[in-house]
């Protein structure tokens, strides 16, 4: 599900590609494959997509280029629904950047790979 083409941070000529989330369903859960840049713009669409799911989540943020405290407060409040529900939320693959957020931000514990 792509979300919305917004311009790069601070660049108004330099547009990224839209922030896409995509679901595949297993049976011990849901992986959703995350690609490009989650930020303020698209927080309201990351709350929306999570709130729709339950049991064990798993974020794949391997494509994920940006990820700043807007879109880790999503997956802080996911997770704590989730966890109320019986569920669970992992964060997978990370890249450096994207890492070095989450670890910062005290998920680091979230993080598998």
């Amino acid at each position: 599900m792509p979300l919305t083409n917004f311009p790069h941070r601070g660049h108004e000529n330099a547009a990224t590609a839209a922030p896409e989330l995509t679901l595949l369903e297993r049976d011990d859960g849901v992986v959703v494959h995350a690609r490009g840049e989650f930020d303020l713009a698209v927080k309201e669409q990351l709350n929306k997509f999570l709130a729709s799911l339950s049991g064990l989540v798993i974020v794949d943020l391997s494509e994920v280029t940006f990820l700043d405290s807007s879109a880790m407060g999503a997956f802080v409040h996911a997770r704590n629904e989730l966890v109320a529900d019986g569920g669970d939320m992992r964060l997978r693959n990370p890249h450096a950047v994207p890492r070095r957020a989450l670890e910062v931000g005290g998920l680091a514990s979230w993080i598998d790979g």
